[in-house]
């Protein structure tokens, strides 16, 4: 059998032209190729849903591999030792995470999250896009005005976050995703660890003070469970913000359209 060698990227992933506009480059790219190598970046890319969907699926591949060995037994570069207050917040980060702990967190979080614990927030939600936008004027910023302060707030009150620092989760949000890009400054780097610093500083003292007076959503859950397993301000504000800000921003521009 023959193996064709995979086609390298026929773009720069860092451009800010390809940031601003990736789809028809991706687009390109999977039509052409069902895999592609960047040797510059040392990285995979595999393009087509059958083939993602079998690499997510493959027990042989994950996110982390700490867990099972080595950076030597795999030949990685070992964690930057500069930004250590970054790796020990997404150290328990569910994005991190690989079987069985990250199943175990999993079930522990997805317990809190029933269709009737979801359906109960549809019409604060609503009441919630309403009170915003009539506070907006004419002119405003979809994302930082609207999508921001929408996401925050919402996925802050399902889980018992007090909103009264929503700012202060989205700036630290940001902060620490950019480690997570290909191109990361040492700038950004140290902007990420403080951040990442400052925030989990904030979450381990909200778990105590839910450890005082626990409450419902998913403060049911046991507080030592959750304290030793769950960075809930991390798996909250990274993931849960900056995804529904993605959706809110990319649906308007489809409805736009």
């Amino acid at each position: 059998m023959t193996v064709a060698r995979p086609r390298a990227l026929p773009f720069d992933p860092t451009d800010p032209r390809f940031i601003a506009d990736p789809y028809p480059a991706i687009g390109a790219l999977r039509e052409a190729t069902p895999f592609a190598y960047d040797e510059r970046l040392a990285r995979w890319f595999v393009t087509r849903h059958a083939d993602v969907r079998a690499c997510l699926r493959d027990k042989r591949l994950g996110r982390n591999f700490r867990h099972v060995g080595s950076d030597a037994d795999f030949h990685a570069e070992p964690l930057d030792p500069r930004w250590p207050d970054f790796w020990s917040t997404e150290r328990w980060s569910l994005l991190w995470l690989e079987p069985p702990e990250h199943t175990r967190i999993r079930k522990l979080v997805a317990a809190a999250f029933t269709p009737r614990a979801v359906e109960s927030m549809r019409d604060p939600a609503t009441r919630l896009a309403r009170s915003l936008l009539e506070s907006l004027g004419d002119t405003f910023d979809l994302l930082y005005d609207y999508a921001q302060p929408y996401s925050i707030t919402l996925i802050c009150e399902l889980l018992g976050v007090p909103t009264d620092r929503h700012r202060d989760l989205l700036d630290w949000s940001h902060a620490i995703v950019k480690m997570y890009e290909f191109d990361t400054t040492e700038a950004q780097a140290v902007a990420a660890n403080d951040a990442a610093r400052d925030f989990r500083a904030y979450v381990l003292e909200l778990i105590e003070e839910r450890r005082a007076e626990p409450r419902d959503a998913i403060r049911q859950l046991p507080v030592s469970e959750r304290a030793a397993r769950i960075d809930i301000g991390r798996f909250v504000d990274a993931a849960g913000c900056e995804i529904a800000l993605q959706h809110v921003g990319g649906e308007v521009v489809v409805a736009w359209d």
